[in-house]
């Protein structure tokens, strides 16, 4: 009788460390690549969020940067009247020319348009 309470107290710890193995590991890999493992989005779900180091300069395209060139219809704090009026009478194909910025980290939760060559060609999105 002993012999299988040993056993089930054996089992019962390794379960615990494979449980505890199976958060620290992605949250262990997060923190080698830089980034802080966190809840994110409408759902809270757990991610690897890695900040970019070019985070916030300008750019025209995404391959000026590590991760996305962003456009979120704000300047200085206010919506854009270029993009109010572009996104007021947006028709599929229109774009718009503007200046993006670098995104800060790979979170991909939030409202942005992607600059493709100087332009969105989409309203800004939202994803949560």
């Amino acid at each position: 009788m002993k012999k299988y309470i040993v056993i089930s107290l054996i089992l019962l710890i390794i379960l615990v460390i494979i449980g505890s193995l199976i958060f620290l590991v992605p949250t262990i890999n997060c923190k080698i690549k830089g980034g802080s493992y966190e809840k994110a989005g409408l759902s809270r779900t757990f991610i690897c969020v890695i900040p970019y180091e070019d985070a916030g300069q300008s750019c025209t395209s995404s391959s000026q940067c590590t991760g996305r060139c962003i456009y979120t219809g704000y300047s200085n704090g206010e919506l854009n009247n270029d993009y109010l009026e572009f996104a007021n009478n947006y028709k599929e194909g229109d774009k718009l020319q503007v200046n993006g910025y670098c995104e800060e980290n790979s979170n991909p939760f939030g409202c942005s348009a992607e600059v493709i060559n100087g332009f969105i060609e989409h309203l800004v999105l939202c994803v949560d």
